[in-house]
């Protein structure tokens, strides 16, 4: 292995957890405010989140524990291939020293950990919101909870879940949170459901995560447009071609009904969270670190599949 043995990286988060993100942009901000400015933060747009329904409370400060910084061999281009500045021909640049990982020391980490076992990772660790929002959570349960089992169905999670322009969450990124966040049997009749303590660490995720969207949401539009992308894709620490940013950007964007006005909040989670998982797929095969890997074509058509939301 090419990297410093002292520690194993496949041992680290290769991001800090949106709840973590969150606290480490909540210090920066009062360090800010105190004298001590923070390198390149993007400004906080106004607040654009009029109908945002009531976002929990800030993650208390023991929840938030620094990883160490991985540190990575520098990359190389496979043999007879040469990158410069303007190459962008096969929509690709040269790997970064990190591609992704760990945290960009110019900019706010961000991203979330995907693992085969995520209702555990992310079911039990978050602190439950104050008694207030707790409160004004329970309303919102019982009002999409239209069945009066106790227990959310996809659909009814979707109609709890809006942008701040009261666009509903695509389909497909409500489909990826159930999958996330409940523990119920999979096969169900009515298929997978979300208890009111699992929607609370649902709703603390993605409150996390508005906190991030609003960093970057620098027009205060409520919208993500691809510049901004750009930015925040450079913040969480990869180094992309604009061609690749503009591809990835395009691919969720699509989704929406109003793509001429930027990416949603929703599909902006989303599309974090996949190239969180592809990242880390990728990571698996690159032994060495090197930005490259080598793997069967099987192999390929095997993870494509697992990848899918």
């Amino acid at each position: 292995m090419a990297y410093n043995k002292a520690f194993n990286p496949d041992a680290l988060p290769a991001h800090a957890e949106p709840e973590q993100a969150a606290q480490a942009l909540s210090q920066l901000e009062a360090n800010r405010q105190h004298g001590r400015p923070s390198p390149n933060q993007p400004p906080l747009g106004p607040n654009a989140a009029a109908g945002w329904r009531p976002s929990p409370s800030p993650i208390p400060q023991n929840s938030y524990r620094p990883s160490p910084i991985q540190t990575y061999p520098q990359q190389r281009p496979p043999p007879n291939q040469q990158y410069g500045d303007s190459h962008y021909d096969r929509l690709q640049s040269p790997p970064p020293t990190s591609y992704g990982y760990g945290y960009h020391p110019q900019a706010d980490p961000a991203g979330m950990r995907r693992t085969s076992n995520e209702a555990t990772q992310y079911g039990g660790r978050t602190p439950a919101p104050p008694d207030p929002v707790a409160n004004d959570l329970q309303s919102l349960f019982r009002a999409a909870n239209v069945s009066c089992t106790g227990s959310l169905t996809t659909t009814e999670l979707g109609s709890a879940l809006v942008n701040a322009d009261f666009t509903p969450f695509d389909a497909r990124t409500i489909t990826s949170l159930m999958a996330m966040f409940t523990n119920s049997p999979p096969k169900q009749p009515q298929g997978p459901t979300i208890t009111f303590p699992e929607f609370e660490n649902l709703w603390r995720f993605l409150a996390a995560w508005r906190t991030l969207f609003e960093r970057f949401d620098e027009d205060g539009s409520g919208r993500i447009s691809l510049n901004e992308f750009s930015k925040a894709m450079t913040a969480f620490g990869y180094r992309l071609s604009p061609p690749f940013v503009n591809t990835l950007y395009n691919a969720y964007n699509d989704r929406s009904a109003v793509q001429d006005r930027g990416m949603s909040f929703d599909l902006f989670v989303q599309s974090c969270i996949s190239l969180k998982r592809m990242t880390d797929v990728f990571k698996r095969y690159d032994d060495d670190r090197d930005g490259y890997v080598t793997m069967s074509f099987e192999e390929f058509l095997t993870e494509i599949l697992r990848l899918r939301d």
